[in-house]
């Protein structure tokens, strides 16, 4: 059946009053969504414009009174509040903290914490983190196991900042186990508790824990005391042949440059596996001293390649070689490997070779 030209008139016209509708529609939502940015942008610079001052001037003086804070507000300045307590510390510290308690930062953070979004429910948790609110802490406990890991790592976070010796105990198998915790974070968290706190719990969690945790635990170990750090490991390094513990420990030991882990670096220059080997030799380049140059220069008619190139750099940055110390080594190498790899990093560091 053809279609007369009157229908095709009429369904062309409902097209066109369709798309009229839908236009209309779009721009609509375009304008309420704009307004309604701007009403949320106003309110948030009333807010803010209220608060700040009152903060700002309770970092100088300890506050006795403060206003009430309403749940309108609360919104917008929570955050306010813990963005002020990420860039204080001591008296002005303490100082916001009773401006929180004054005004009801915590009554509104344990709010928040129950019924907000997930934003939401985070800056409540550094809240209570920032207040040292030991009454509060009984509700963070259980989010450090908590599927999201921001939650529960925010909330380890804040636990450890209101008591970090008792929290300790509870984060430190976590720290073991959470694969999706930022090992950045979960470094600088322990790094604010302090050595003298975290580093005889981080040693006994390391020492106890299994073969598999063992590598991304000594990872921490830059959080805790160097003497103790070093010991530990050379203790794991002496007891184990898994080849993932041995090249962390060998790459933390060069890492905290402590001369007491020399010898047990030494140790593994001539590990059967060369990826150890590889670990060792750059760490002796970070430690060692001009007694170390004959080991290093045995590696370096090595068959594999990087092993060659780290211990002509190993050999190069130890502060007792000269640079005409290392131009000497190069022309006084018999093997042809060596001197190829002594004379590209003489290249590299700008100096003039002998020629092969």
């Amino acid at each position: 059946m053809v279609a007369t030209p009157g229908i095709m008139i009429w369904i062309g016209l409902c097209a066109a009053v369709l798309v009229v509708l839908c236009t209309s529609i779009l721009l609509g939502t375009i304008l309420y969504l704009r307004v309604s940015n701007q009403r949320r942008a106003a309110r948030r610079e009333l807010h803010v414009g209220r608060w700040r001052p009152l903060f700002t001037e309770a970092l100088l003086e300890y506050p006795t009174s403060m206003p009430e804070l309403t749940a309108e507000e609360a919104v917008e300045v929570l955050p306010l509040w813990v963005y002020f307590n990420e860039f204080v510390a001591g008296d002005a510290r303490v100082n916001l903290a009773q401006a929180g308690r004054l005004c009801g930062i915590d009554l509104h953070a344990k709010e928040a914490l129950r019924h907000g979004s997930v934003r939401q429910r985070l800056m409540a948790i550094q809240a209570i983190g920032h207040l040292h609110d030991r009454d509060l802490r009984r509700s963070l406990r259980p989010l450090t196991r908590s599927t999201n890991p921001y939650i529960s790592l925010a909330a380890a976070h804040a636990l450890l900042r209101i008591n970090p010796r008792e929290a300790l105990p509870l984060i430190l198998p976590l720290i073991a186990s959470r694969a999706d915790w930022s090992p950045a974070r979960v470094l600088a968290l322990l790094r604010e508790a302090g050595a003298d706190v975290v580093t005889q719990p981080l040693v006994e969690t390391i020492q106890r824990a299994e073969v598999a945790f063992q590598p991304l635990l000594m990872l921490y170990l830059e959080a805790a005391e160097r003497r103790a750090a070093v010991q530990v490991i050379k203790e794991i390094l002496l007891a184990t042949d898994d080849q993932q513990v041995i090249t962390t420990g060998i790459y933390q030991l060069g890492h905290l440059a402590h001369p007491d882990g020399l010898y047990v670096v030494r140790n593994h220059l001539d590990h059967p596996n060369w990826r150890v080997q590889l670990h060792a030799i750059t760490a002796v380049g970070r430690l060692g001293t001009y007694k170390d140059v004959a080991m290093l220069a045995g590696k370096l008619a090595s068959e594999r390649y990087w092993v060659r190139y780290r211990a002509a750099q190993a050999i190069a940055k130890l502060p007792s070689v000269s640079s005409q110390a290392l131009v000497a080594l190069q022309g006084a190498q018999v093997d042809r490997f060596a001197r190829d790899i002594l004379a590209q990093v003489i290249d590299e560091m700008g100096l003039e070779a002998i020629a092969a």
